[in-house]
C-alpha cells in the first residue's frame, strides 16, 4: 500500500501494458457480446420448443 503523501506514477512499461489491456478489452467486447447474445437467444428458443412440445402433448393427451 502506497502512503498518502508519495506520488506513484506509470512507467513507460505501465503505460504499455495499461494501453495493451484497453486495446485487448475493446477488441474482444464486440465478439463477447455476440457470444452472449446467441448464447441467451438459443436457452429462450429451446425453452420455448419444451414449452410447445408439453402444450401439444397436454392437447394430446385431453379426452375431447
Amino acid at each position: 500500500m502506497i502512503p498518502a503523501g508519495i506520488k506513484h506514477e506509470f512507467g513507460i512499461c505501465g503505460w504499455i501494458l495499461t494501453i495493451v489491456a484497453y486495446v485487448a478489452v475493446l477488441l474482444a467486447l464486440p465478439f463477447s457480446a455476440c457470444v452472449c447474445v446467441k448464447v441467451i437467444a438459443a436457452e429462450g428458443e429451446k425453452k420455448a420448443l419444451e414449452s410447445l412440445n408439453e402444450a401439444a402433448n397436454m392437447i394430446a393427451d385431453s379426452p375431447c
